[in-house]
């Protein structure tokens, strides 16, 4: 599951944050109109379900600079098996 976390967060930087750092880099005046934990995350939770991926970013929410080698802390909880409300878990009360 972790090789799982890692090819996504690769993914997702390649496709997703790299064109935003360079976008930011290129115009850096517009740095303040971007979710600071998309871009400097303190750490990325992964939990799996079933059928559902959820992905949660923890950091800041606001930045004033980007760090793009900064060191993240990756979790992964994995409810595939769980006969429970896969909201519920992450929630962690019940959904009404």
């Amino acid at each position: 599951m972790q090789d799982f976390a890692i090819m996504s967060i690769k993914k997702i930087m390649e496709l997703y944050l790299d064109p935003m750092y360079k976008k930011i880099k290129n115009n850096p005046n517009i740095l303040s109109s971007f979710s600071g934990f998309l871009l400097n995350p303190e750490k990325i939770i992964f939990y799996v379900g079933k059928t559902h991926l959820a992905i949660e970013y923890v950091g800041p929410e606001k930045i004033t600079s980007i760090e793009p080698d900064s060191q993240f802390e990756i979790k992964i909880f994995d409810y595939s098996q769980s006969d429970e409300n896969f909201l519920d878990k992450i929630i962690r009360f019940k959904m009404v």
